[in-house]
């Protein structure tokens, strides 16, 4: 992180939160002391390790405090504050800005941004507090030691989604089913959790993730500028999503997920539209007040509040289409314009609220949505989901986005809108620029007379009575807007984040407003009035800011000129430096800045490089930290990658060669010298330069390690001679079992019967016939569980449409085993101990034919909401998903009275899928292959880890009435005799001999209980007949001996 007062790091975010928390203690010290504060981080660069130090802060001071455990989208923490009644929020982000950036937004008691005078107050707060309090360990504070510390998340988010179903959930999940594909993209940030699960709760489809772009990347690798305005850029891998899955449509959050932008194909041309925020917002606006009165026409007289319109109220920002006045005056709602950004507009509709109104929407021609019965904020996750189910609406009826548009522009007077800006550099330029415009003001522009002045830095208004302005201004605020004949209206604004001068123009005729466009682009005042001047002042500006040719070190980046709104402003502020909770930063259009440590920098022009260097430092990152969560199959091949086969064979091949390739980096400090190579792109090039087909030298990346090809080929004839061998082949890992396993899938039962699945794979649909017809003549069911095809090995069934449905599902033959073994019965109760991402969780679902209850818990937020996205995706609607550590609850709660079965799943050292997954590819296969550390009971090969488990419970469950019984009678291979009692009914599964991942089964059944496996209703009649058979024999016997005893 850069060092300085200018710039975002631990002393400027702590010297803030001092200054935050002094303000508080005076401004509201009771509110303070019992609902403390809310923090929340995004995933950026040392977003976690900011909220941890801003939460030491409050407890330095007695204050206690929310801090979230997870990633969360930013609307969480004002959702947070009003919820826990805190008297302030703290959201570490910078939201859509590039990746060195990162910032500090504050949220006042009442949920909304701060504003005047609350941040001039934290700021003169924040300048008394410049030296740093004595703080307690960090690390406490982090993992939650601290008695004022809790995790607000679980509740929050519960609350959250409850609030979003209540108020904005119109169609029925039925209606929603129908609902049409699309793709989705988080652009590297937080959004997709949580907007899977509101997808999840409203019965939506779940969408198809774009490559690369649906985890949280500090690095935003895929993209110069994580911002969905950005046009095809950020839109990329998303419309490739789509278009592989056969959607037109395509969603995006940005990376903090507090906005929300929608794009459609067109499907006679096959170009992708992505539409405006203002079109967005007219849509929403009009979807949200018919749906409301309706929902409001049918409640009781009694509790229709605001039902008749007459209340309802609706809001924009002043640079925003005035579109939505129309729309309020035609459907007898109120409007109010507001300054830029949702800190006004948030505190409007709480205004507007205390006076009787209910406001329904909001939003800001920048993408930003605010639904107003939820929270006083931009909503990137609720505007998603509220926004898909207008989409289904439409689109149930035979229509487009494009055609619904169009209707709504007829229905309420067209709308021509245009916006842009010139760059402005130095910012003092812009100042100039006003100071002219109000000395000489425009009579006339592109021939439109001007009617009316308003200046935000002046105060003046002349359309008002009183000629003052009505909206908030300040002295110096570099804001004018022009009325102009026939409604048409120009805004000239300067940004406060970035040396530009912004223009927002609209007129109901499409000619004037091009005539405006055309006006503000050439020549402001009119050429008439500037008799003396060769240049205009817009056009000389924008010619006297050229973009910068030199790239700056990262110590010369500029960031913000002032703080975003709603962030407090950090002490020092020096002219052209950031605030400390400035997330601003230049836009790239403008500066060229050289990120010696931003992957990003130099990325691969590829998409299979750029995928496969994304999979290698996933896995590499997981296998370091030893917390998993990825694996190579989801990052290779999953719906969201393009060019699977390549990206997969390209991975595979990296991470083979890493105990080559890493001492070779090493040794010609490849990346070091790279000049922004990362690692990850290191290790997948210099492996296509030694081994693959080559590579060609298409951009810098490319260009940077074809420099080094000698270096390279000279280290590794070094390395070779030094471990004696003649290849590099030689020095590669154990490549694993010789015969591939078949590739199988389990037929969810839910959706379809396997004899109807087998018919589908053999008869596909026309549609589908081309490329799956032989696909399907392959599968065959499985001799040992009837719902299980299995395919030739490398049978590539990721895109097959059964499994985008949900029908099938990819599913290993030893994962299907413990479902089968447990055999829960239709109307059962069943506990799945640790359930993500869902397989065996989903399988037991269809065993029970959705039937009864399934509680899973998971401990991991991300890992739940997987499991909920594919407990939608295949229809298990009895499965109550829960982020919880099964071992924290209480066993003996009423609630688990009725548990007739439990699938444990303990952790284990992977070694019965270590091949299969191409774990033994990774740097710690050395050590985690020489034998198990931890117990599984299904999932190793290791005894230790199998039958000392067993072993272990054995005692106490027969104490329990529990016995071990033979899930597979038919199963050859059994638990190691002489390790435990009862070896013989524990199931083996081996990787090298029986196709498919090693595994480990121990059914326990307690003696009068249903169920069981699959041959456990017979193998218990076996047994009952074999305990007859000895009780027989030993009556006998003993008959015998006493009639040996009478004779004697």
């Amino acid at each position: 992180m850069p060092p300085g007062y200018n710039r975002m790091n631990v002393v400027t975010v702590q010297q803030t939160t001092q200054g935050l928390v002094r303000y508080l203690q005076q401004a509201e010290p009771e509110r303070l002391a019992s609902g403390g504060v809310a923090i929340g981080f995004d995933g950026r660069h040392h977003s976690r390790e900011f909220a941890a130090i801003a939460a030491a802060v409050c407890v330095a001071a007695g204050v206690p405090v929310w801090l979230f455990s997870e990633l969360v989208p930013t609307p969480f923490v004002p959702a947070a504050v009003q919820q826990l009644g805190c008297a302030a929020g703290v959201m570490i982000t910078a939201s859509h800005n590039p990746a060195p950036d990162n910032g500090y937004k504050v949220y006042a008691s009442n949920a909304c941004q701060i504003i005047p005078p609350a941040d001039a107050a934290i700021a003169a707060a924040i300048e008394a507090e410049l030296p740093l309090w004595q703080l307690p360990p960090v690390d406490d504070v982090a993992s939650y030691s601290h008695p004022l510390v809790r995790d607000p998340l679980p509740d929050v988010a519960d609350r959250y989604y409850s609030a979003l179903k209540r108020h904005l959930h119109y169609r029925s999940t039925e209606a929603n089913a129908a609902a049409p594909a699309m793709a989705y993209t988080a652009l590297h940030g937080v959004g997709t959790p949580w907007l899977l699960r509101a997808f999840s709760e409203w019965g939506l489809p779940r969408p198809v993730l774009a490559p690369l772009q649906c985890e949280p990347d500090p690095d935003f690798s895929t993209v110069s500028f994580p911002n969905p305005e950005e046009g095809k850029g950020a839109w990329q891998l998303a419309f490739q999503a789509a278009e592989s899955a056969g959607a037109r449509l395509a969603i995006a959050n940005d990376p903090d997920a507090d906005r929300f932008a929608v794009a459609e194909q067109d499907a006679a041309t096959g170009t992708w539209r992505t539409f405006t925020g203002n079109e967005i917002g007219a849509m929403l606006a009009v979807w949200v007040i018919r749906n409301y009165r309706a929902r409001q026409e049918q409640q009781p007289q009694e509790q229709q509040g605001a039902g008749s319109g007459q209340k309802l109220a609706v809001l924009s920002s002043t640079v925003s289409s005035r579109m939505l006045a129309a729309i309020a005056e035609q459907e007898g709602a109120h409007w109010a314009e507001t300054l830029t950004g949702f800190k006004w507009l948030g505190n409007t509709a709480i205004k507007l609220e205390q006076q009787g109104y209910t406001v329904l929407f909001a939003f800001e021609e920048a993408i930003g949505f605010m639904l107003g019965q939820v929270e006083h904020d931009k909503d990137g996750i609720a505007a998603a989901a509220v926004f898909a189910e207008l989409a289904a609406d439409v689109y149930a009826r035979g229509d487009t986005l494009a055609r619904h548009w169009d209707q709504l522009h007829q229905q309420y007077s067209q709308f021509h809108y245009r916006s842009g800006y010139f760059v402005a550099q130095p910012p003092s330029k812009s100042a100039a620029i006003f100071e002219r415009l109000r000395a000489m003001p425009p009579t006339a522009i592109g021939g439109l007379e001007v009617e009316a002045v308003r200046d935000l830095g002046t105060g003046q208004d002349s359309a008002q009575p009183d000629g003052k302005a009505v909206l908030p201004w300040s002295p110096g605020d570099l804001m004018v807007t022009y009325t102009l004949e026939g409604g048409a209206w120009l805004t000239l604004r300067a940004s406060g984040t970035e040396p530009k001068l912004k223009y927002y123009l609209e007129s109901r005729s499409a000619d004037h407003a091009e005539r405006l466009q055309a006006a503000v682009s050439a020549e402001l005042p009119p050429a008439a009035a500037m008799k003396k001047r060769k240049q205009s002042i817009l056009a000389r500006a924008a010619q006297q800011a050229p973009r910068p040719k030199k790239q700056k070190t990262q110590s010369e980046q500029a960031a913000p000129r002032n703080g975003n709104a709603g962030r407090a402003q950090a002490p020092q502020q020096q002219q052209g430096g950031a605030t400390a909770g400035g997330g601003g930063g230049k836009h790239p259009r403008d500066t060229q800045q050289h990120q010696s440590k931003q992957p990003a920098g130099l990325r691969p022009v590829s998409v299979v490089h750029q995928q496969a260097a994304y999979a290698v430092r996933r896995l590499l990152e997981a296998d370091a930290s030893k917390r998993g969560g990825v694996t190579l199959k989801s990052l290779t091949l999953g719906p969201q990658v393009a060019a699977k086969k390549a990206t997969y064979a390209v991975t595979v091949e990296a991470l083979k060669h890493y105990s080559v390739l890493q001492p070779l980096l090493e040794r010609t400090q490849l990346v070091e010298q790279g000049r922004g190579l990362t690692h990850a792109v290191a290790l997948v090039l210099a492996y296509e330069v030694l081994w693959g087909e080559g590579l060609r030298p298409v951009g810098p990346a490319e260009r940077a390690v074809l420099q080094r090809k000698a270096d390279l080929t000279a280290a590794l004839q070094q390395l070779l001679s030094e471990a004696g061998v003649g290849s590099a082949a030689e020095l590669l890992p154990d490549p694993g079992p010789t015969t591939p396993h078949p590739r199988t899938a389990r037929v969810n039962t839910l959706k379809m019967s396997v004899e109807q699945a087998l018919q589908w794979l053999r008869q596909p649909p026309p549609e589908h016939r081309r490329k799956w017809e032989a696909v399907g003549q392959l599968a065959a069911v499985d001799p040992l569980l009837p719902d299980l095809l299995a395919f030739p090995p490398g049978t590539d069934l990721h895109d097959h449409p059964l499994v985008a449905s949900g029908a099938l599902v990819l599913q290993s033959k030893a994962s299907c085993m413990p479902a089968h073994a447990l055999a829960p019965q239709s109307g059962w109760t069943v506990v799945d101990a640790c359930a993500a991402p869902g397989n065996k969780t989903t399988h037991l679902a269809a065993l029970m034919s959705n039937r009864g209850s399934i509680v899973a818990f998971e401990k991991d937020a991300r890992r739940v909401e997987r499991l909920r996205g594919n407990a939608a995706l295949t229809g298990a609607t009895c499965i109550e998903a829960r982020h919880a550590d099964f071992l924290a609850i209480e066993p003996e709660a009423p609630e688990f009275a009725g548990v007739r079965a439990a699938l444990l799943d303990p952790s284990c050292s992977g070694s019965g899928t270590a091949f299969t997954r191409m774990d033994y590819l990774l740097p710690s296969s050395a050590d985690r292959l020489k034998g198990g550390q931890d117990g599984r009971v299904a999932g190793g090969v290791h005894a230790r880890e199998n039958e000392s488990v067993v072993a272990d419970v054995l005692e106490e469950a027969f104490a329990l009435g529990f016995r071990l019984a033979d899930p597979f009678p038919a199963w050859h291979r059994r638990g190691v005799a002489g390790l435990v009692e009862g070896a013989q009914h524990l199931v083996r599964v081996d990787p090298d001999e029986d196709g498919t991942d090693g595994f480990f089964v121990a059914l326990f059944v307690r003696d009068g209980e249903g169920g069981g496996g699959s041959g456990e209703q017979q193998g218990r009649q076996q047994e009952q007949e074999q305990r007859q058979q000895q009780q027989e024999q030993q009556r006998r016997r003993k008959k015998k001996k006493q009639k040996q005893k009478g004779g004697a």
